[in-house]
């Protein structure tokens, strides 16, 4: 074996000083990312439970509805006026 090496086997020690240089705006980018990510899965939760109230809001009113249609009849007769 000879002693020579490859030229670019002495700059890998510097490789990694010069990859966080170059990319810490990158890592900023990505906290931001993440932090919006986490909004963003928030809000999809927020709107899942607001969904399934308001559902439950609907078969409410329907059975209320239900239920008034029912005795609208009974009520009917209560408030005619007699001629």
């Amino acid at each position: 074996m000879h002693g020579r090496r490859h030229p670019a086997v002495g700059t890998a020690d510097q490789l990694p000083f010069e990859y966080r240089l170059a990319n810490l705006n990158e890592r900023i980018r990505h906290a931001a990312d993440a932090l919006v990510q986490r909004h963003v899965q928030a809000r999809r939760q927020r709107r899942l439970a607001n969904r399934l109230l308001h559902r439950r809001r609907l078969v409410g009113l329907r059975f209320d509805a239900a239920l008034e249609a029912e005795e609208v009849p009974e009520h009917c007769g209560q408030f005619r006026r007699r001629a």
